[in-house]
């Protein structure tokens, strides 16, 4: 059985936690996991915000997936500041914080 890559809108959040809308199918998951970079010893919050485009593996029938992460779109686009050696976390008030390799 092939397992479908789907695209969607963020419909709820809460801390390591998502419902997804998927347009074409018409349908809101269940509260799927959110991919994390760490689980274990070291952890890490941070809750995704509801409209948000993501990207998420699940079954054929979308009973049991993950979301994988959020993806750029024309809607919401790479933020400005991105460059290539930088790592940029930009919040919504505004604040940012950065570090330039280079």
């Amino acid at each position: 059985m092939i397992t479908p890559l789907k695209f969607g809108i963020v419909s709820e959040a809460k801390p390591g936690f998502a419902k997804v809308y998927f347009e074409e199918d018409e349908i809101v998951t269940g509260w799927w996991p959110v991919l994390s970079r760490t689980s274990l010893k070291d952890k890490e919050s941070w809750p995704l915000n509801v409209k948000e485009q993501v990207v998420c593996l699940c079954d054929a029938y979308c009973e049991e997936g993950v979301v994988l992460g959020c993806i750029a779109s024309e809607v919401d686009p790479v933020e400005p500041g991105a460059d290539t050696g930088k790592f940029r976390k930009v919040f919504e008030d505004g604040t940012y914080i950065e570090y330039d390799k280079g």
